[in-house]
């Protein structure tokens, strides 16, 4: 595996791979991101992003998994620069751009002591992005639910609208947090829902309409929880199993 991997990133650095080397290399590399091996992810995001041969959606959906990663290595410098070529390389989809977006408002949460491999991204190194303040999350996300409530239903819109709810979540929660937030979470959690029952399942991904369904119950439930709305908690959790 590592032989064919060194080969096809290699025909790809040559110029001479054509688009089915191309998305093998970002399938590979997103494979495995997902598994835990970055650093055999890293070079075939990059290639995939860098290739010719792919459309720019393709190329921007690789560079949004590289920015990922990056994420996951606590590189915040790396991760927005990626994210950055993304949003540049597909800037009328609407989709990548809420997720580039949603993903912009992990990077505080990120402490950034410097990368193993001793690359310059601590903080405060150039390029390093600005934390983000609660307020400013808040603003963002507000911004980002209506441009959620412009998008088609589907399953799409409701795994969308599910990570912008886990992100107001999460900011809910941090010191200084404007009181609205909780209240955008809850009211994010039941649009994914009702957007997720509402949606047929994709052929191309089957049982993904009842995972989504499942994990809005699983938010709300928790919401419910924190607010002392115990026996409400209890009856989300039961049908979201």
């Amino acid at each position: 595996l590592h032989q064919a991997q060194q080969a096809l990133q290699d025909e790809l650095r040559r110029g001479r791979g054509g688009a089915d080397q191309a998305r093998a290399a970002a399938a590979l590399g997103q494979a495995w991101h997902r598994l835990g091996r970055p650093d055999q992810a890293r070079p075939l995001l990059e290639a995939a992003a860098g290739s010719a041969a792919l459309t720019a959606r393709e190329r921007a959906a690789a560079a949004l998994e590289l920015g990922n990663l990056h994420l996951a290595r606590q590189r915040p410098a790396a991760a927005e620069a990626a994210w950055a070529q993304a949003h540049q390389m597909a800037p009328a989809d609407v989709e990548l751009q809420l997720t580039v977006d949603l993903n912009r408002l992990h990077l505080p949460v990120v402490a950034s002591p410097g990368p193993a491999d001793g690359s310059a991204d601590a903080p405060g190194a150039p390029g390093t992005p600005a934390a983000v303040t609660p307020s400013t999350a808040a603003a963002r996300l507000q911004a980002a639910a209506a441009t959620l409530d412009q998008l088609p239903p589907g399953l799409a819109r409701a795994r969308l609208t599910l990570a912008a709810a886990a992100r107001a979540q999460a900011w809910a929660g941090t010191a200084g947090s404007p009181a609205p937030l909780a209240a955008l979470a809850q009211r994010l959690s039941q649009a994914a829902l009702d957007q997720a029952l509402a949606a047929a399942d994709d052929p191309q991904a089957p049982g993904e309409r009842d995972a989504l369904a499942a994990q809005a119950y699983d938010t709300l439930a928790a919401q419910a929880e924190a607010a002392g709305r115990n026996t409400e908690a209890l009856r989300l959790s039961e049908r979201g199993l």
